[in-house]
């Protein structure tokens, strides 16, 4: 599954706390999502290939660009899934 990569200006973000820790989370098209990777701008290829393995291993992955860098999403549901 292909990641989503949009302009974090588009998306509204928030702060949430689940299990011990606060997370930055993300509503983008009507879903809610977790930060689990934030990268520098020069770190573009970092960044796309996070996204791409999240989504070849069945993770809905968004990734959002900003001037300050890249930043890696994944759908609130499938945190369970993922191993962040």
């Amino acid at each position: 599954m292909m990641p989503l990569v949009i302009q974090e200006e588009s998306v509204r973000t928030f702060n949430f706390y689940l299990n011990g820790s606060v997370w930055q989370g993300m509503v983008c098209q009507n879903k809610l999502y977790k930060l689990v990777s934030s990268f520098e701008p020069n770190d573009c290829p970092k960044a796309y290939a996070l996204g791409w393995s999240l989504g070849c291993g069945g993770t809905p992955a968004v990734i959002t660009l900003a001037n300050q860098g890249y930043g890696v999403w994944i759908d609130l549901r499938s945190h369970s899934q993922a191993s962040f």
